[in-house]
């Protein structure tokens, strides 16, 4: 007869959120929920993401970068309000809508 596994402990603390809970948190603002994810990522990918970005780890890595991400859509959202309003001169003639 086989053994049967013992469950993992889980973190003092950890709870997996509900997909509703999550939706109401700020990516940046909010402190961090974490989820378990089993992807297939480009290995060459991930090796050059985690050096540019100075990571320790895999993980930190992808961290970076999805962050690194939603920084710059946050930012090109706020361009475009500014320009909305009226606030910017398009000198370079690249922020056409």
């Amino acid at each position: 007869m086989a053994a049967r596994k013992k469950p993992r402990k889980k973190p003092a603390g950890y709870s997996v959120p509900k997909a509703s809970e999550m939706a109401l948190k700020e990516p940046m603002l909010a402190e961090p929920v974490y989820i378990r994810k089993n992807m297939d990522i480009d290995a060459v990918l991930l090796a050059s993401a985690r050096k540019a970005l100075g990571a320790a780890t895999d993980t930190e890595a992808v961290n970076r970068a999805l962050a690194e991400v939603s920084r710059s859509d946050e930012i090109l959202s706020l361009v475009d309000a500014l320009r909305d309003a009226g606030g910017l001169d398009d000198v370079f003639g690249h922020l056409d809508a």
